[in-house]
């Protein structure tokens, strides 16, 4: 449920796109993530490592969540590959 991020529940169905700053920062960091591991996973040159080792020292995401987010782009980029 994207409103147990913010608190309350959404008064109507166009509270539910509105993401404040703080989630949206998040969102890009996981989806940033996860497309450097595709990366990382298919010919191209990347290193999803440094990423990873960033965002988890920052102490502001979830270990599990990010550790998840860098499987699943690497699986998925292998598959592509």
């Amino acid at each position: 449920m994207l409103w147990s991020i913010g608190g309350s529940p959404p008064g109507n169905a166009d509270d539910i796109f509105k993401l404040g700053r703080g989630q949206m920062l998040a969102l890009s960091a996981y989806l940033g993530l996860f497309a450097v591991a595709f990366g990382a996973a298919t010919l191209l040159p990347f290193q999803s490592e440094p990423l990873l080792v960033g965002l988890l020292l920052s102490g502001e995401f979830s270990t599990l969540g990010l550790v998840a987010v860098a499987s699943f782009g690497n699986v998925l980029g292998a598959v592509c590959n």
